[in-house]
């Protein structure tokens, strides 16, 4: 039967959506499957992984939810379960091959050479339990499989399961009463504690179906079996060592400080806290921060003092023979040609001055044609250095070369006619176009924000507008309400201040330093540099060490007695740093609704706070207004905001 529909019209029933089939989609899981198996025999095992991993996460569940899995298509995902494993086995990688057949255990737990493959992967990788448990699996499936209950005898004797393994040796007797490992271990069983064997009989009634124990059994089957024994038992006793606390050892810095600097600083804890993890270590492990992890293991504080110790002692021997050299060469020739210069140059400034008070403060200053008669003078010492013998012979012995008035002057290419090239500058901004085009004299300051936001108003499209205008200068300004006029333009990164800081918090003397004490002490003490224009490279170390700094201190119970109030001080005020750095940033993270109203409880906590409380008041709620402007909740952003203006 035809359908007519207008042809801007566009259908919205189910018969016209393109749908695959059930026997198709079938169809293709089998394709999938043959060319995973195609793969596995030529050998490309990355491949072959690859459609194993497309067939079990996106192809057999579409297959499940599109009316559940047939039980063609059970098998064929317990295969490819298997072929996994396998191919993790070729790969020499056991405990991925190990976890991919336990999963296929899970949807076929009959299967009894898979448990016995599971068994004896798990004694390789030292997981003896997992091991016990896969040959008793695989027993329950056929109690006379004979790998399984051999296994399973030699691993509940290393584990001193004595009971359970005389129980299993019994029933191994029944099945071969010639069964030597199994004698040999119930007479050392009994020898070792002899109270065990009325326990047995106690406990197993049908011990009088195995044979007795008067057999004899020739001494080196005896000494190879216990042997055995032996040394599985020295595996379970150092696998369950690794698993007992241990204390922690000292090692050297595995990063050293490059600099005194929060960033360098941030980047090092970083990467302390992050070895340690990736090598399994404990984070209290110890850091002896004299020692580094390098060719060079002298502590960042005393390299620092002697490099700079060497570049001080550098510089004065270069500007001593440099003074010394100039002193030496013009003598009182250049006394009489520095007047003329001086006043040359006063002539030429003449625009920008008022008389004759600033020409002590006046300085030459180099132009293009300096550098043309740098370049010259270096391939004249080139020449004369290829030609060093006929030069000393035409001057002879004693003779001092004297130095002409006009070189002087040609320094500074008073005589040269040739105009030196334009500077073309583009201007980028209308400042720098207004620089240009009006004189210095009617601009003596500069435009800053603090200028540009006069008799504005702090609306937040005003505020909006202002952030795209900081973003596109690649200027980050912290402060409690994002605003201009609150920012701390005083100088602090890049400062003596700051390499004064990062030094006490390096030097400063503790009685333990690992990794938790790092990240710790290095988030509270960035939390209280918030009203300082920050570098851009710090933001995105803060945030990572503000988590590393939640993974091991929890946040505070405001109502729990524990804490004192400066340590929730502190600890809020790394959490409202965190949140205005990941709201006010592009970055796409939110503050977990917990932390916000952490935040809100703390913070009107005005007795406690004292003189802090209006700055931290509003820091919270222009933060709270802007993460309910983002999730819609104008409503809250509005009355946040009324709060901050009361406030």
């Amino acid at each position: 039967m035809l359908k007519i529909k207008a042809l801007n019209q566009e259908s919205s029933s189910d018969e016209d959506v393109p749908s695959i089939g059930r026997e198709a989609q079938e169809e293709v899981v089998l394709e999938h499957y043959n060319k995973a198996l195609r793969a596995i025999a030529s050998k490309s095992y990355v491949e072959s992984e690859d459609t194993l991993r497309q067939l079990i996460e996106k192809n057999i569940p579409e297959l499940e939810n599109n009316g559940g899995l047939p039980k063609s298509m059970s098998t064929l995902k317990y295969s490819c379960y298997v072929n996994l494993g396998n191919i993790h086995l070729k790969q020499n990688n056991t405990f991925k091959a190990l976890e991919a057949l336990t999963q296929a255990s899970d949807l076929d737990p009959t299967d009894v050479t898979l448990w016995c493959k599971i068994g004896k992967l798990a004694i390789t990788v030292n997981q003896f339990r997992k091991a016990s448990y896969a040959f008793s699996k695989g027993l329950e499936c056929n109690e006379s499989h004979w790998p399984c209950l051999d296994n399973l005898i030699s691993v509940l004797y290393a584990l001193k399961d004595t009971v359970a393994c005389l129980l299993y040796i019994g029933k191994a007797l029944m099945l071969d009463p010639d069964y030597t490992k199994g004698l040999i271990l119930r007479r050392q069983i009994y020898r070792d504690n002899p109270a065990t064997k009325e326990y047995y009989q106690l406990y197993n009634p049908d011990y009088i179906w195995e044979p007795p124990l008067n057999i004899e059994i020739e001494e080196e089957d005896e000494r190879v079996v216990l042997k055995e024994a032996h040394n599985l038992c020295n595996q379970v006793i150092e696998a369950e060592k690794n698993l007992e606390s241990q204390i922690c050892k000292t090692i050297p810095l595995p990063k050293s400080l490059n600099d005194y600097s929060w960033v360098s600083l941030a980047e090092t804890v970083v990467f302390c806290h992050q070895y340690i993890t990736d090598n399994g270590m404990s984070h209290f492990t110890s850091f002896d921060i004299s020692k580094c992890m390098s060719q060079n293991t002298e502590s960042v504080h005393s390299v620092y003092s002697e490099k700079s110790d060497e570049h001080d002692d550098k510089e004065k021997k270069t500007v001593e023979t440099k003074f010394s050299d100039q002193g030496a060469e013009n003598g009182s020739e250049k006394m009489d040609i520095e007047t003329v210069t001086v006043e040359r140059r006063f002539s030429q400034n003449s625009e920008n001055t008022n008389g004759h008070d600033n020409m002590d403060n006046i300085t030459p200053v180099q132009t293009d044609n300096d550098e043309e008669q740098n370049m010259e003078a270096e391939n004249d010492n080139e020449t004369d250095g290829d030609n060093g013998e006929t030069s000393q012979r035409r001057r002879g012995k004693g003779t001092k070369r004297k130095r002409d008035v006009l070189s002087d002057l040609q320094i500074w290419g008073w005589h040269s006619k040739r105009k030196p090239p334009k500077k073309i500058t583009k201007d980028f901004t209308v400042e720098d176009a207004l620089n240009r085009i009006i004189p210095k004299s009617l601009l003596k300051n500069k435009i800053t924000p603090e200028i540009l936001c006069q008799g504005g108003e702090d609306s937040m499209n005003t505020m909006d507008i202002y952030n795209m205008y900081v973003q596109d200068k690649e200027l980050n300004f912290l402060s409690p309400i994002h605003s201009p006029k609150s920012v701390n333009y005083e100088a602090y990164f890049n400062t003596d201040r700051e390499k004064e800081d990062v030094m006490r918090f390096w030097t400063k003397e503790r009685t333990r330093l690992d990794a938790i004490v790092l990240v710790k002490e290095l988030t509270l003490e960035l939390s209280n540099l918030w009203q300082y224009q920050w570098p851009k490279k710090l933001i995105p170390l803060y945030i990572q060490v503000f988590k590393m700094f939640r993974e091991h201190v929890d946040q505070p119970q405001v109502f729990c007695n524990t804490l004192t109030f400066e340590e929730m001080k502190n600890d809020a005020m790394a959490t409202l740093l965190y949140g205005e750095l990941i709201t006010f940033t592009e970055n796409t993270e939110t503050l977990h609704p917990t932390q916000l109203g952490y935040l809100q409880i703390i913070s009107n906590w005005s007795d406690k706070w004292q003189d802090a409380f209006t700055s931290v008041f509003i820091r919270f709620q222009w933060l709270q207004a802007h993460i309910f402007r983002k999730t819609h909740q104008n409503d809250l952003a509005i009355r946040s905001l009324q709060l901050t203006l009361e406030e």
